[in-house]
């Protein structure tokens, strides 16, 4: 077991897996590929408000648990609402104020100002 162990610790999914087990990660999403999440979180965030979230805030926001934040389309949409809220209220630019979402807060880039 002691072999099994030192094996294991050197490798990368090891090391996700302690992780996750220590429940500094979120688990695996439903199709078992956190990387394609959060590219899918961000994809569709920049596609509906030209916001680009941190991988780091997509997967904060995993790691609580929130029964309605579990698939990118609907993380994305949670985000989206935040930035146009505060774009319409004019709350001030993206990063003057903290976005929150269910505690977390989200880091990302403001993509429309680019275009302007």
């Amino acid at each position: 077991m002691l072999m099994e162990l030192r094996t294991l610790k050197s490798t990368p999914t090891a090391a996700a897996l302690v992780l996750i087990l220590a429940g500094c990660l979120p688990p695996p999403p439903p199709n078992g590929n956190v990387n394609n999440l959060v590219a899918d979180t961000q994809t569709a965030a920049v596609a509906a408000c030209q916001f680009e979230p941190a991988a780091s805030s997509i997967l904060q926001v995993l790691a609580g648990n929130h029964p309605g934040l579990v698939a990118a389309s609907q993380i994305a949409q949670a985000i989206c609402n935040l930035v146009i809220d505060r774009r319409l209220t004019g709350g001030g630019g993206i990063g003057e104020q903290p976005l929150l979402l269910e505690g977390v807060l989200i880091e990302g880039r403001d993509l429309s100002q680019a275009t302007q």
